[in-house]
């Protein structure tokens, strides 16, 4: 019985954290497109950072009130998912580097938070938010797909294409103060946002408890 409902627990976790993550996403999905909606100035999408949305005026200097505090909710809302998502790793020690997960994610919300700080106003404060998020979403889909390398076999590799090949390039370009920086950012967002998708699902799958394992641990 014990045994049972450990196994049960591990479902209701991974479900929950694949849950909390697909909220995240439509979360972070909907603020980016109501702040360029409400945005006061005129937003390029391939040529403005997305931070720019957060700022409390435009680079014309109009007040950008409604979307800054829109870009701040959103923030506050994606920190909360991430918080969950790190408590329920902390209850599936059976999920490979559940605690390293949890801390990751601790991290990622930390980041949010820190985000919200115009960064006309605070550029340190929110740069290193934004560092912390991507940072670290980075590593735990690097750190999923290693955990899963054996079992993905061929597909490692593709997997690990697309995200270094989208992360890396706005990496570089972002450190050299590249002009085609806010180019990348959205193919690195892009990238990194349907491989970890994909991560999960798959690291799910993996390692839930099968029909015949619950049906043993129940007798």
């Amino acid at each position: 019985m014990i045994r049972a409902h450990v196994s049960a627990e591990r479902v209701i976790g991974l479900n929950k954290i694949q849950t909390l993550f697909r909220k995240l996403l439509w979360t972070d999905l909907t603020t980016l497109v109501l702040c360029m909606l409400l945005y006061a100035g005129q937003f390029h999408f391939w040529h403005d950072a997305f931070s720019f949305l957060g700022t409390s005026v435009t680079p014309d200097h109009r007040p950008n009130t409604l979307s800054m505090l829109l870009f701040m909710a959103g923030l506050v809302m994606s920190s909360g998912f991430v918080w969950q998502m790190s408590a329920v790793f902390r209850t599936l020690p059976c999920v490979p580097n559940a605690r390293l997960k949890s801390r990751l994610l601790q991290m990622t919300g930390i980041g949010f938070i820190l985000m919200m700080f115009p960064c006309n106003i605070n550029n340190g404060i929110h740069s290193t938010g934004s560092a912390l998020v991507f940072g670290t979403l980075w590593l735990m889909t690097v750190l999923m797909l290693q955990e899963m390398k054996k079992s993905l076999r061929n597909r490692y590799l593709l997997f690990q294409f697309f995200l270094q090949g989208t992360v890396l390039p706005y990496a570089i370009t972002y450190i050299t103060g590249a002009a085609s920086k806010q180019i990348f950012q959205k193919i690195a967002v892009a990238g990194l946002t349907m491989v970890m998708s994909k991560a999960l699902r798959l690291s799910r799958m993996l390692f839930m408890p099968s029909d015949s394992a619950v049906a043993y641990s129940a007798s």
